[in-house]
């Protein structure tokens, strides 16, 4: 009935086969809980949403984020791998392991179409997509809550507690620095604008949040 579009009739059936059928009391199945999972699939406009491929992970994933021109996934899981994926061909490109899943979902950035960013073991790791490979170790002497990347990838900023240190991917240097006020923290994301004069971001205390436009 699914093939055939008709929705509605796909889910009547797979609901009577787990309940009653023309009055009569209808044992539960795995294969009609099954029909019915599949006819409450993802729709839009009652068309439904068929996966291409499967991606398997190590441990449960986590969190995903995307190359900015679509061609690679990063996936990480909660096994402590980050594995990384041609979206086209649905293979995986490379792995960086010693991930350390604690809660924090935003340690993990594509600076560009090849480059991903990574919190690991203490340092943020820059790993180049195509050769498979670290180009780049950045010590980091607090713990990074986020990561984010400047549209155009000229510059990266790592929030951590009270500070943003935001970076240049010419060398990587540090090149500014913002500090909340005592008392406040920084939200783990933030957001440069397209001509990179300003980074906005969210700074809270018990009493609220608001959002900071800051140059650097």
């Amino acid at each position: 009935l699914l093939e055939d579009g008709d929705r509605m009739g796909a889910l009547e059936t797979a609901l009577q086969a787990i309940t009653e059928y023309e009055d009569i009391p209808m044992p539960y199945t795995p294969e009609a809980q099954l029909a019915l999972t599949e006819s409450l699939g993802v729709y839009d406009n009652g068309i439904v949403f068929k996966p291409v491929n499967k991606i398997d992970t190590y441990g449960l994933a986590n969190y995903v984020t995307v190359s900015p021109n679509g061609r690679y996934a990063a996936i990480s899981d909660k096994s402590g791998c980050i594995s990384i994926w041609d979206t086209l061909e649905h293979k995986r490109m490379g792995e960086l392991l010693g991930y350390d899943y604690y809660g924090i979902t935003n340690d993990i950035c594509f600076v560009d179409d090849d480059t991903l960013a990574a919190y690991i073991g203490g340092d943020v790791v820059i790993y180049q997509v195509s050769t498979a490979s670290t180009i780049k170790l950045i010590s980091m002497s607090k713990t990074v809550d986020s990561i984010n990347a400047a549209p155009n990838g000229d510059y990266i900023a790592f929030t951590c507690g009270s500070q943003i240190f935001i970076h240049n991917t010419s060398d990587y240097s540090l090149i500014h620095t913002i500090e909340a006020e005592p008392s406040y923290m920084m939200g783990n994301k933030c957001y440069f604008t397209e001509d990179n004069k300003l980074i906005y971001c969210y700074r809270f205390d018990y009493m609220g949040t608001d959002v900071l436009p800051c140059k650097f």
